[in-house]
């Protein structure tokens, strides 16, 4: 969470990473409207949904063994994804 001097609070962190990103604009993240921008929006959103929620039932001892499985299955498909999807660091 993300307190402003105000008082407002920011819980999510792709909103807290564009918020601190807009205080310098163009230095931390692409420029606001811009297609960059809309890409890093992309993977913020694909990690907090595809990736990050993947975890939850690896977390709890409860979690039956199968569900754990299918979980750990389901995030390496989409680590697998990602990997093809971004540039290679590779030169």
């Amino acid at each position: 969470m993300l307190e402003l001097d105000d008082g407002t609070r920011l819980t999510e962190v792709a909103v807290i990473l564009q918020y601190i990103a807009d205080r310098k604009p163009g230095t931390l993240a692409p420029a606001y409207g811009s297609m960059e921008r809309y890409r890093l929006m992309e993977w913020l959103n694909f990690v907090a949904t595809e990736i990050h929620k993947q975890f939850g039932p690896l977390w709890h001892a409860d979690t039956p063994d199968a569900t754990k499985e299918k979980q750990r299955a389901t995030l390496a498909k989409r680590l697998r994804s990602s990997r093809r999807r971004l540039p290679s660091s590779r030169t």
